[in-house]
């Protein structure tokens, strides 16, 4: 789970794997394959071969060994170093794939956080891993899992036909480095920007003779506005499909029986990637192939129409990992309907056709735009530039950039035309690196041309500004997962397997859906088996958090374990529980089979002020109920909770619902401690830039982007401190990126809370002797025992 270990060896790994299963590709079909499109190539083969071999849970152990195998086995029989031809292309087409893998995953890794993009805006990627670490183990049966939120995520979308075929080479690419799937997504994801620019660059080439302009285009192109808007939400579909289609166009219209059958395979893969509806793209792919040849004339018709059937048997047999569920895929109800226009989805209005032309600058694609008409006029401009870009390419006879924008043009029509406005926006996004390459590609010929070098110039100018304006929105907004708040998540998962079920108490997708999936977990308020009522024997809204005292306690004990994030004024759960799990986010609690149920738990107190006194009268009245050996109670001292003082804190930080850092400054208030002993600050909320917290001057520690699904508590360090009155000071700095954008307003902090961190024993008397727990002490709840 560390950084490098996601961004630096996953993605070595997988960008390995991908040119040597092209070389093998390339190798079988005995041809040859322009070098930019190898790894395209080979991320079909990787995609088909890791989808044949997870079908069944039998030969799910072979996907990670064969696929490695196979790509050793490309570089062995192609030893591509020993190439002139790759020797002469690598310099440039290397520096394109670095620096499309830098501009996605520069938003993550510029967070501090390093981790998977999307958090809290979408939880399609919790779903996602929890997918693929099922399928690398057992394939589709899911017969094996017990009653979970893990189980209804795998019943509702695996059992449902999903594809995956997106996922499996995060999940080959894990295997083969050793790392957990939740280190390997993101970077596979800029990985796949990283093979897209790679076949824009192919693409490029054949129009903009100069390596560095291609270049250029090519990174114009895998900067488009709505793709970047997509990889910064965690999507992988949308990414992947956008990675095979440049290598679908080059190879469909290279010409000859044997690059169409290659052309086959990618295809394939686009249906396993995308189900029955990657048809749009396999299919307009082929008919650019027939397109091609007929108007080249380099073969006779039955010639090519031998190789088009051929090409059609090699994607059939592609997609057989996408065939196999495609009665299941048809009626997917847990994805909505595909053709329903008012099914958004994760949309938040349906998106306007023109963000598909490249260029649509904003920090979250859902939301409108301000002014309109200049995003129209930037979207329009690029329209033309894409339309003019094609038609030199055409008069070039260069086939491989119509045919790319071809492909997604003819591939998307009938998609928009039928599809849901979540539909459409996958759409859109898939087309917009492949409208912006060509639109780059004329403003590149227009600089080697004199008479056209003025206007080429500008149109330059707006294309470098518009991306480097649309990558800093991005990156700015983005939301990134907390990575050592996962890396507890993982641990808890292991530590719990096998000692199941267990109660999450927080609304938080990551634990649920992935890391303690295995454990038997269901969310008291997430998708669940078992509905966790509350005292009145009602349902807990859903996707918030509850506090263990407004569960109804018969519910708690039906769960042999308990988690849930580190809080201030949370109770302790009941006596027949002990502490497993205390770490900086998160908690657990195993339940001790030794111990009785109580015949009665009451909690005591408010959801700030979790202790309250006990009096005698209610004591003696609950040891005489009838049953009772023992009273249990916890006794605790209330924590201090204040909120910020809106007198002090900078006049940015005020709005009318809070108080919300989204500027630079400091905060402070007096707290007046009762009692000397060791006390730890809490602040409620979560922070996209950098909060320092200060006792007195000192440090007692600091978060950057730090975000929670459920909205808990900010834990900070301890100290040692006297009674009496104590300075705290919340020190803000967004940085330059993420944490700037507009979305940070929404995040309020506060209030503040400190907590003595005295231990807090059960104390247990005798039900004859009721008056010991009548000592004046605030307590955190009763309990009668058997």
């Amino acid at each position: 789970m560390t950084p490098a270990g996601g961004w630096l060896l996953v993605a070595l790994v997988l960008a390995l794997l991908c040119t040597g299963l092209g070389l093998l590709a390339e190798a079988a079909a005995r041809t040859r394959v322009p070098g930019p499109l190898l790894p395209g190539l080979g991320l079909a083969l990787l995609i088909v071969l890791a989808g044949l071999t997870t079908i069944s849970g039998s030969t799910t152990a072979l996907a990670t060994p064969l696929c490695v195998a196979a790509a050793l086995a490309g570089f062995a029989v192609r030893r591509p170093w020993r190439d002139a031809r790759v020797r002469a292309a690598w310099p440039w087409a290397a520096v394109t794939a670095l620096a499309a893998y830098a501009i996605l995953a520069a938003p993550s890794v510029l967070s501090g956080q390093a981790s998977v993009a999307g958090y809290i805006k979408l939880d399609d990627s919790a779903i996602w891993l929890g997918l693929i670490h099922h399928v690398m183990d057992h394939g589709r049966d899911i017969s094996m899992v017990p009653p979970s939120t893990f189980q209804l995520d795998l019943r509702d979308w695996l059992a449902q036909g999903y594809p995956v075929g997106a996922l499996t080479p995060v999940g080959v690419t894990a295997r083969a480095t050793g790392q957990d799937v939740a280190n390997a997504y993101q970077p596979v994801i800029a990985v796949y920007g990283a093979i897209l620019a790679l076949g824009l660059y192919a693409a490029a080439r054949e129009v903009v003779r100069p390596r560095g302009l291609a270049a250029a285009c090519a990174l114009v192109g895998v900067q488009a506005s709505l793709l970047l808007g997509y990889a910064q939400w965690g999507a992988i579909k949308e990414l992947a499909a956008a990675a095979l289609i440049p290598a679908l166009a080059g190879l469909a219209v290279r010409g000859g029986t044997r690059c169409l059958l290659l052309a086959g395979l990618v295809a394939g893969a686009l249906l396993d990637c995308f189900g029955i509806g990657g048809i749009v793209w396999a299919g307009s792919g082929l008919a650019a192939a027939a397109t091609a040849a007929l108007v080249r004339r380099e073969a006779p018709v039955p010639r090519l129409a031998l190789g088009l059937a051929g090409s059609a048997a090699v994607l059939v047999l592609s997609a057989v990992p996408a065939l196999a569920v495609i009665g299941r895929n048809a009626d997917q109800t847990a994805n909505g309907a595909p053709t329903a226009a008012d099914d958004l989805g994760k949309l938040h209005r349906p998106l306007e056709l023109l963000q598909g032309a490249g260029l649509w600058p904003d920090g979250d694609f859902r939301d409108p735009v301000n002014p309109h008409w200049f995003f129209v006029l930037l979207a329009v401009l690029c329209l033309a530039a894409a339309a003019g870009g094609v038609t030199v390419a055409v008069r070039r006879r260069a086939w491989t950039l119509p045919a790319l924008v071809g492909t997604v043009v003819a591939g998307g029509i009938p998609a928009l035309a039928v599809g849901a406005p979540w539909i459409d926006a996958k759409v859109l996004a898939i087309t917009s690196p492949m409208l912006l390459v060509a639109a780059a590609a004329l403003v590149a010929t227009g600089l080697r041309a004199r008479r056209w070098a003025a206007f080429a110039t500008a149109g330059a100018g707006i294309l470098v500004a518009g991306c480097v304006w649309s990558s800093w929105l991005v990156a700015r907004d983005v939301f990134v997962a907390p990575r050592d708040s996962l890396k507890e998540l993982r641990a808890l998962g292991r530590l719990l397997d096998g000692r199941g079920p267990t109660l999450v108490l927080n609304y938080e997708g990551y634990a649920t859906r992935y890391f303690l999936g295995p454990g038997q977990d269901e969310g008291a308020t997430d998708l669940r088996v078992n509905t966790v009522p509350d005292l009145q024997g009602r349902a807990f809204p859903d996707f918030t958090t509850v506090e263990l005292d407004a569960v109804d306690p018969r519910a708690v004990y039906g769960y042999k374990a308990i988690v849930r994030r580190r809080t201030p004024v949370g109770s302790r759960p009941p006596s027949g529980y002990r502490p497993l799990y205390a770490g900086r986010y998160f908690e657990a609690w195993i339940r001790d089979p030794k111990v009785a149920r109580p015949l009665r738990h009451v909690g005591l107190g408010t959801p700030l002020a979790p202790a309250a006194g006990l009096p005698c009268s209610q004591v003696r009245r609950y040891a005489r109920s009838p049953g009772v050996h023992t009273l249990a109670a916890v006794p605790r001292a209330n924590p201090i909770v204040v909120g910020l003082d809106t007198g002090s804190v900078p006049a940015a930080w005020r709005t009318a619902t809070g108080i919300r850092p989204v500027a630079d400054g400091t905060a402070g208030r007096i707290v007046t401690l009762p009692r000397a002993g060791r006390w730890r600050v809490w602040v409620g909320g979560m922070t996209l830039g950098r909060l320092t917290v200060r006792v007195d001057g000192h440090p007692v520690g600091s978060y950057r982007h730090q975000l929670d699904a459920s909205v808990g508590w900010l834990r900070f360090g301890a100290r040692r401190l006297p009674a009496g009155p104590h300075a705290i000071t919340l020190s803000y700095a967004r940085g330059l990126l993420p944490g700037r954008g507009g979305d940070a307003d929404q995040f309020p902090l506060g209030p503040l809370a400190m907590t003595d961190e005295a231990p807090r024993p059960i104390v247990r008397v005798p039900a004859s002797a009721p008056q010991r727990l009548c000592d004046g002490r605030s307590y955190d709840w009763l309990e009668t025992l058997p």
